[in-house]
């Protein structure tokens, strides 16, 4: 099972709900740290060492917008990078997180496919306080294809643990 490790810092950032939508019941945002509003934008340099050489991307994420999603308004989460790829998210709060309900891909302007996660996958998970603190998430990962035909369903469960609660981001 893949273990994911976060600092506060970035969990708490995710949580500046706006495009809309209520503070979120776990305390006010901190608009520092990925800002959910419309038009906010950051990016990151991101390396995958499980290729060698490494290979290194700019991978760049935008709150494009909200839209409505199984009658529920979502926030519209985009990611772009070097490589030409782009990812479209449908994201909002749930009880204590920030969970991802459906991706839309798309190699350079061409649509390749959707992949839905039943119940939702988690984005951000907001409940984590305390360093070691510990969350198991399972859900599952429906792929679909640009013709919209089911071509996998997967379970998939996933570790977080807080390394460390008093990081300072910048």
């Amino acid at each position: 099972m893949p273990t994911r490790r976060w600092i506060y810092g970035v969990l708490f950032g995710f949580t500046g709900l706006s495009c809309g939508s209520p503070t979120p019941p776990w305390g006010p945002p901190d608009p520092r740290l990925q800002p959910l509003t419309m038009g906010s934008q950051w990016t990151y340099s991101v390396t995958d060492t499980t290729v060698n050489p490494p290979v290194t991307t700019m991978k760049t994420n935008t709150i494009a917008g909200t839209d409505v999603l199984n009658g529920s308004p979502v926030i519209v989460w985009e990611t772009t990078n070097t490589a030409g790829t782009r990812t479209v998210e449908l994201i909002a709060a749930v009880s204590n997180a920030i969970a991802r309900f459906r991706d839309s891909n798309y190699a350079g302007a061409a649509y390749t496919g959707r992949v839905e996660y039943l119940p939702y996958r988690l984005r951000v998970p907001i409940v984590l306080g305390t360093a070691g603190a510990q969350l198991t998430e399972s859900f599952t990962e429906e792929s679909y294809d640009a013709a919209g035909a089911r071509v996998a369903s997967t379970a998939k469960s996933y570790d977080w643990t807080l390394e460390n609660p008093d990081a300072v981001v910048t």
